[in-house]
């Protein structure tokens, strides 16, 4: 599916993709390994590593290594400020489902979870500083050269 959206958001274009398939979801390599050096938390939550960024836009879940499941809401101040504990985390696992879902396994064993939403455009993740992929409202998954507003 995500690559049947691409092919036609850009028919003549081939490059390459920044995502590889792993059985029913699709794994953003350049992650793997990569430690968070920024996390900006306003009315989005934003991991950069390097070029790369996750810009969360909707309500997530951080669960914990003792089974502990923490909703983080951007834009409730409150509700981040287990989203702190993100700085240098290392990543494991970037991936997103073709529902929509996004899921984030951090190298310490816990792990972001940011399911679709059907109002608003819930993730972006963005690779080398441009190309982008995106849940757009209702899980629709889109890919695009910049970074949606």
């Amino acid at each position: 599916m995500a690559r049947a959206l691409w092919e036609t958001a850009r028919p003549s274009a081939a490059p390459t993709m920044p995502f590889e398939r792993d059985g029913d979801r699709f794994v953003v390599p350049s992650f793997r390994g990569a430690a968070a050096s920024r996390v900006v938390l306003d009315d989005r939550l934003t991991l950069h590593t390097g070029l790369d960024a996750l810009v969360i836009q909707a309500p997530c879940f951080l669960l914990l290594t003792d089974g502990q499941r923490r909703a983080l809401e951007p834009g409730n101040p409150a509700s981040l400020a287990s989203a702190e504990s993100l700085l240098r985390a290392v990543c494991r696992t970037v991936a997103f489902e073709e529902d929509g879902r996004l899921i984030v396994d951090l190298a310490d064993g816990r792990r972001l979870e940011v399911p679709p939403d059907p109002q608003r455009v819930t993730w972006q993740i963005i690779v080398g500083g441009g190309l982008t992929m995106a849940c757009r409202p209702g899980g629709e998954l889109v890919f695009a050269r910049a970074p949606l507003r």
